[in-house]
């Protein structure tokens, strides 16, 4: 187990967060039944079908060589005739990057936010909206909910709706100790989700939606809080939230 990061003035918080968005990108790619490549420059995953293709990590620092960074764009674009994003966080960031992505045909398209806080400053407690039950996914069934109120909380498109409802998960989401799949119900219907995942000393909150219909009644709060009281209850001191659809400089090619 990690050491836990107990104040958000730690000199490691800023390599933890990137760290955790790395672990939750890959997370995502595995929901999705993605292929993984996992190289000496780089990890990626590629959706043949969906075309949703992304960058997990590089060991790039802001000193590394043009070249270097070329010759592993080259072997990321190799492997997907789509679109292929990046999530570039902070640690890697340089001007030879920047040159090399805008050589290789990637452009900026917006920003991903995160935000940290401290887990002891949590209420101890909170009512749940009035008719909601707050469940973590332990069978199949369960998460069978989870991913249906996820295709309908991020109202996904065709094909990437049919594509994941049709995914047979079996129970392999369902026995990693580090991540939580919650499911909020109303009138034992699944309506909202959130995500806990626990990782290099911090927990991370993810992927809360909440079906259309049901929006604007606190659930989303709700989810988000279910989480985060769990990661203090677990110990842990610190937690990052992403706090839009984007997050580092997100570039795409």
């Amino acid at each position: 187990m990690p050491v836990i990061l107990e104040s958000l003035s730690h000199p490691s918080l800023g390599k933890a967060t990137e760290s955790m968005y790395q672990t939750a990108t890959s997370y995502l790619g595995n929901i999705f039944a993605a292929t993984f490549y996992h190289e000496l420059e780089a990890a990626w995953f590629v959706t043949e079908r969906l075309q949703f293709n992304k960058v997990v990590y590089t060991p790039f620092t802001p000193d590394t060589p043009k070249d270097r960074i070329d010759a592993t764009l080259t072997q990321i674009a190799a492997t997907s005739d789509g679109a292929m994003s990046w999530d570039v966080g902070p640690s890697i960031r340089s001007a030879s990057l920047e040159d090399s992505l805008h050589t290789n045909g990637w452009f900026r398209v917006g920003e991903v936010r995160s935000m940290v806080l401290d887990l002891q400053h949590l209420a101890a407690h909170m009512e749940h909206p009035a008719g909601l039950t707050i469940r973590v996914a332990d069978n199949e069934k369960t998460f069978k909910h989870h991913i249906d109120a996820m295709i309908a909380g991020f109202e996904f498109p065709e094909p990437f709706a049919h594509h994941l409802s049709n995914i047979n998960y079996g129970d392999k989401f369902l026995n990693d100790p580090v991540v939580r799949y919650y499911i909020g119900y109303v009138d034992e219907k699944p309506v909202t989700i959130s995500v806990l995942l626990l990782h290099a000393g911090i927990a991370g909150i993810y992927n809360v939606a909440t079906i259309p219909q049901m929006r604007r009644q606190g659930f989303g709060a709700a989810m988000t809080l279910t989480a985060l009281q769990e990661a203090r209850d677990l110990g842990y001191h610190i937690a990052v939230l992403q706090a839009s659809e984007m997050g580092a400089p997100c570039i795409v090619r």
